[in-house]
């Protein structure tokens, strides 16, 4: 359940960002480590 929430989370954030941020996996086998970075707008 935690996976597939996760997963919609991540596609979601990907398919429509949030101005200002990037978000992506650091790891492809993990859906638990995220790198999320705040850009100077």
């Amino acid at each position: 359940m935690t996976t597939k929430l996760l997963a919609n989370q991540l596609n979601s954030i990907m398919n429509d960002p949030v101005e200002g941020f990037t978000v992506e996996l650091v790891n492809d086998s993990s859906l638990y480590e995220w790198k999320v970075i705040k850009l100077n707008l």
